[in-house]
């Protein structure tokens, strides 16, 4: 499966306004299709992997695809997800991508987001 940086920002935009600490969030609460649920577990489990969410510690299993029960974004998650949260940020991320062949690490995409509004603040 490819990656989807614009569904992985959806993601951390939906679990920022949704979680409610102590309670969990499913795929469920991430979108109402349930034919987009593999899509989405996919990609929970990326942004798991690079340590911007916390999940419970075991998925759901019995549904074809892992349904990690989300608590919440950690300071990375909170951090990244600032970083590209304004629409025209997140723009000029993508045509960055675009000249480069529109494939990049995260990392990379991370320090691309930084050095945008870093350069819009004048800092």
């Amino acid at each position: 499966m490819k990656l989807d940086l614009d569904l992985m920002r959806k993601i951390l935009l939906t679990i920022e306004e949704k979680a409610v600490f102590g309670t969990y969030l499913s795929l469920k609460d991430l979108t109402d299709d349930p034919a987009e649920h593999p899509k989405y577990a996919y990609h929970v489990m990326l942004l798991l992997d690079d340590d911007l969410i916390v999940t419970a510690q075991a998925p759901l299993l019995g549904l074809g695809y892992p349904d990690y029960p989300i608590e919440r974004l950690t300071m990375k998650g909170h951090n990244f997800l600032n970083n590209i949260r304004d629409d025209t940020v997140w723009r000029k991320v993508k045509d960055v991508l675009i000249k480069v062949g529109s494939t990049a690490s995260l990392d990379i995409i991370k320090t691309v987001a930084s050095r945008i509004v870093a350069d819009l603040t004048k800092i």
